[in-house]
C-alpha cells in the first residue's frame, strides 16, 4: 500500500512515539527502521535480520528484537499472525488501512482496500448497537487453477 509520509516523517513520528523513554535511533536500530519502512512484504524478525546484515555485518539479532518490540509497543508498526508459524511485522504508523489475502501455499500476502467491504463492516457494527473504533481483517485462500 502507499505510504503517508516521508522516511523523515516517519522517523519523527518515532522520535514523537519514543518522547521521555528511554530510545535512542542509534545507526544499527536506523538500519532496522529503514528496512521495515521500505518493505513491501510483511517481513519476519529472521528476514528483517537478514536484510539488515546485508548493511551492516556487525547487527546483532538482539537489537533487532529489541527494536522491532519497542516499536510494537509503541504502535508504530503492527505485530501480524497469518498462521504460519512466525510473527511478520508492518508498518502502521503511515500505510493507509488495508486488510489482507494470505496464499495458503504460499504464505504470500496481499494487501487489498475494498470500500464496499468497509461499508459492510461499518453497518455490521452499527446494527448490533456499535461504533466500529478498530478492525483488521485476514482472508485465508487458495489460487484458483485454471
Amino acid at each position: 500500500m502507499k505510504k503517508q509520509m516521508t522516511y523523515e516523517q516517519f522517523v519523527e513520528k518515532i522520535q514523537q512515539a519514543f518522547s521521555g523513554k528511554r530510545f535512542t535511533i542509534t545507526s544499527q536500530r536506523e538500519i532496522v527502521l529503514r528496512i521495515i519502512y521500505e518493505s513491501d512484504d510483511h517481513p519476519d524478525i529472521d528476514e528483517i535480520y537478514l536484510r539488515a546484515r546485508k548493511i551492516d555485518q556487525k547487527i546483532g539479532i538482539a537489537t533487532v528484537y529489541r527494536t522491532v518490540s519497542a516499536l510494537v509497543e509503541v504502535g508504530i508498526i503492527e505485530k501480524l499472525d497469518f498462521k504460519d508459524g512466525k510473527a511478520r511485522y508492518e508498518e502502521a504508523a503511515t500505510c493507509k488501512h488495508h486488510d489482507h489475502l494470505v496464499d495458503v501455499d504460499t504464505n504470500e500476502v496481499h494487501e487489498f482496500f475494498n470500500e464496499e467491504i468497509e461499508k459492510l463492516k461499518q453497518e455490521i457494527a452499527k446494527k448490533m448497537g456499535y461504533e466500529l473504533v478498530h478492525h483488521r481483517l485476514d482472508l485465508y485462500g487458495r489460487k484458483i487453477k485454471k
